[in-house]
C-alpha cells in the first residue's frame, strides 16, 4: 500500500483516480488506488504457520482445512436488530446498521453462544475459586469507563504495614469461561474485538 510516496508492503498500485463506494477493507484500499493482494499472497508472504492442539489452523501455503477464516465463516448469522443502544441500532434499515453490515460487525449473539452463556454460573463456584486469592474483602474498583460493554479491568489501592503503598492490577480471568471448543470461544474469535 502507498501512502505519502511509501511502499507499505500491500498490493499493486492501480489507477488513483478512480473512487468508489467501499463496503469492505478490500473495497476501502481499492478506493485508494491499491489492488489487495489475494489471500494465497498473503499467506505465502507470511511464512509461518498457526497451530492449535496439534490442529493446523493456518499456514503459508493456504491448504488448512481448519483455516481461522473457515472457522469464522463456519459461524451462524451475527448480524441483526439490537435489544438495546440508540433505537438506530434497532432498525436494521438505518444507515448506521448499513455502515455496521458493510464491514462485517456481528451486532447480535447466536443461539449457540446464548446457550452456553445461559449455563455459566451467576457467581464463582467453590472449583472456581482453586488456586486462586480471594480478593472480595478487597476495595478494587473497575478502570472501565460508564460506556463499556465489560467490566473486567481493575485496580485496588491499600497501605502496606512497612507504609509503602501497593497498587493492585486486576484483569478478568475470561479464559477461565471461554474454554476451547465452544461456542462461546469460536464466536470471540468471529467478533475478534469488542465493537
Amino acid at each position: 500500500m502507498r501512502y505519502g510516496g511509501l511502499d507499505m508492503g500491500r498490493g499493486k498500485k492501480k489507477n488513483p483516480d478512480k473512487k468508489q463506494d467501499f463496503g469492505s477493507f478490500g473495497d476501502l484500499l481499492r478506493s485508494q488506488g491499491v489492488e489487495p493482494d489475494s489471500d494465497e499472497d498473503a499467506q505465502a508472504q507470511r511464512g509461518w504457520t498457526l497451530e492449535s492442539s496439534g490442529q493446523n489452523v493456518g499456514n503459508a501455503s493456504g491448504r488448512g482445512t481448519d483455516s481461522i477464516r473457515d472457522q469464522i465463516m463456519a459461524r451462524p448469522d451475527g448480524f441483526g436488530p439490537m435489544d438495546h443502544g440508540p433505537a438506530v441500532y434497532a432498525d436494521i434499515e438505518s444507515e448506521e446498521m448499513g455502515l455496521l453490515a458493510s464491514f462485517r460487525v456481528r451486532t447480535v449473539f447466536p443461539e449457540d453462544v446464548e446457550a452456553e452463556v445461559r449455563d455459566l454460573p451467576e457467581d464463582p463456584r467453590e472449583p472456581d475459586f482453586e488456586g486462586r486469592v480471594d480478593l472480595r474483602g478487597q476495595e478494587i474498583f473497575t478502570i472501565d469507563g460508564d460506556d463499556a460493554k465489560d467490566y473486567d479491568d481493575a485496580i485496588g489501592i491499600s497501605e502496606l504495614p512497612n507504609g509503602n503503598v501497593e497498587l493492585g492490577v486486576h484483569i478478568a480471568d475470561v479464559a477461565h469461561y471461554v474454554r476451547p471448543g465452544t461456542a462461546l470461544d469460536a464466536e470471540a474469535l468471529a467478533r475478534g474485538t469488542s465493537v
